[in-house]
């Protein structure tokens, strides 16, 4: 469906024809909340992003929501915790992998390249607003009931009916949770390797 259609069913469901009560910008506003919050929720919209740097610095792109990958020169680049990277950063020693950490709204990459190379940066990224009567949803057609729902729900909690509880739970159902800000500070996934105890370096001992 595309942007004039979504409009047309909002509208139906609302009894408001002339488009007296509820204008135009509102529900379009509603529809690009639920186009974004599904986005975000569900992470279906991949992409890549390509470009050089010099210092080993750079800048995260507007519409990322996490990175998944980060390649420079064709060679992977592990993404660490804060107190990871300082650890090697502050010690002036070498990983044994380019890592990369997040901080000031830019990756950072330790040890920073010494001439200029090529990044591939990939990761989740946000929707295209809804615009034009024309413009199509980048969800999956299958989600397009979901945006109309939402939009649904955001003007009957305006109206003040009690409607709005209905179409509130068809957009919430199946839904995971929001995300929190942290996967964009903490990108991945991060790799969990299990440290060895004191009883691993002892052949005598017997784990109970």
């Amino acid at each position: 469906m595309d942007l004039q259609t979504l409009e047309a069913q909002v509208y139906n469901v609302l009894r408001d024809a002339e488009r007296a009560f509820f204008d135009k910008e509102e529900v379009d506003n509603w529809l690009n909340e639920g186009q974004l919050d599904l986005a975000v929720r569900l992470e279906l919209l991949q992409h890549e992003w390509t470009g050089t740097t010099s210092d080993g610095n750079i800048d995260i792109p507007p519409a990322l929501v996490h990175a998944t990958s980060l390649r420079l020169n064709n060679a992977p680049v592990r993404f660490v915790d804060d107190w990871t990277f300082t650890d090697f950063s502050d010690t002036g020693s070498t990983p044994p992998q380019t890592i990369a950490r997040v901080f000031d709204d830019v990756f950072q990459v330790y040890p920073a390249p010494t001439t200029t190379v090529d990044y591939v940066l990939r990761g989740v990224q946000t929707p295209d607003a809804l615009t034009a009567p024309q413009d199509v949803p980048q969800l999956p057609a299958h989600l397009h009931p979901k945006l109309l729902h939402y939009a649904r729900y955001q003007a009957l909690l305006k109206e003040g009916s009690e409607r709005w509880q209905a179409y509130a739970a068809l957009y919430s159902e199946n839904l995971p949770p929001p995300p929190t800000g942290i996967v964009r500070l903490q990108p991945g996934p991060f790799q969990l390797v299990p440290a060895a105890g004191p009883f691993d370096s002892d052949p005598d001992s017997t784990h109970q």
